[in-house]
């Protein structure tokens, strides 16, 4: 269930989130093809989906037994990872309601052991000023069954949003991914 989920938001993040959300463009920006070929080439996507298929393939989602078989490499990209899809189609207030307290619990030791310190003190910060606790994050779906107005103005999600997006844009988050995953074969296997 959450393999096709997360193949379907991939999907969708790469073909229509790219231009708007992911790398700071307006919504009314228009690329040219070689504008967007370019950007393609830049955040380094053909390398990065192939990757993002591989780790969700070969690895369980958090909370089975399979997941904890897997290397602690492979375990910590396949959170970081889903972590960033649902940010990049949603927002952090979309990873929170639908992944719930088994993968935000493990985001900032996914996150620092991929090198990703800035962004897991991003997150840790975000969720200890806004008293975001793992109990509150699995209320959501009973609080919040739509997912409307009333649950994004629950906190200020969108100042997360725009800070981890301008991360992602100034020190290319994909290529943060694949450097990780050069230095571990064991990930690299999957592929």
């Amino acid at each position: 269930m959450i393999r096709s989920l997360a193949l379907c938001l991939l999907a969708v993040s790469l073909v229509f989130s790219v231009p708007a959300k992911n790398v700071g463009f307006s919504e009314d920006t228009q690329l040219s093809e070689t504008d967007w070929e370019e950007m393609m080439k830049q955040y380094r996507y053909e390398e990065y989906e192939a990757l993002y298929f591989a780790v969700i393939e070969q690895c369980g989602e958090p909370g089975t037994p399979d997941f904890l078989t897997h290397p602690k490499s492979v375990q910590s990209l396949f959170v970081a990872m889903m972590f960033d899809m649902e940010i990049q189609n949603g927002g952090v207030a979309q990873f929170f309601w639908n992944d719930g307290s088994v993968y935000a619990k493990l985001v900032p030791d996914a996150l620092h052991e991929i090198g990703m310190d800035d962004v897991a003190a991003l997150y840790e910060q975000f969720v200890q000023e806004k008293n975001i606790t793992l109990e509150e994050i699995d209320t959501y779906r009973e609080r919040f069954p739509m997912m409307e107005e009333d649950f994004y103005a629950y906190h200020p999600f969108d100042e997360f949003d725009e800070a981890y997006m301008n991360i992602w844009k100034e020190t290319n988050i994909n290529a943060r991914f694949l450097d990780y995953a050069a230095k571990h074969p064991e990930i690299n296997e999957a592929e």
